[in-house]
C-alpha cells in the first residue's frame, strides 16, 4: 500500500529482543530490513525498538547495518531514562 501510495514515505522495521527474547531479534532484523516493498516512494529504514527491548549488541548491529546499507535509522530513546 504504501509503495504506491501518493506521498513519500520512511518505514522503519522494529526489532525486538532482549534477555530470553534476544534470540528471536535476528529473525525480526532480517523482516525489518527486508527491501521487498521499497519503491522510488517507499524507503525501508530500521528501527531498534527501544534500550529497554534491545542489548547493546543489538543496537551495534542495527547501526553497523544502517551505514552499510545507506538506511535511516531510529529508536524509542525518550521512553528510557
Amino acid at each position: 500500500l504504501l509503495a504506491g501510495g501518493p506521498v513519500r514515505v520512511v518505514s522503519f522495521g522494529e526489532a525486538l529482543g532482549l534477555g530470553a527474547n534476544r534470540p528471536r531479534f535476528e529473525a525480526d532484523l532480517q523482516h525489518a530490513i527486508d527491501p521487498t516493498h521499497a519503491s522510488d516512494r517507499l524507503t525501508i529504514g530500521i528501527s531498534p525498538h527501544a534500550p529497554y527491548t534491545v542489548d547493546l549488541d543489538g543496537f551495534r548491529q542495527c547501526v553497523a547495518l544502517s551505514r552499510e546499507r545507506g538506511m535511516p535509522i531510529t529508536t524509542h530513546l525518550a521512553e528510557d531514562r
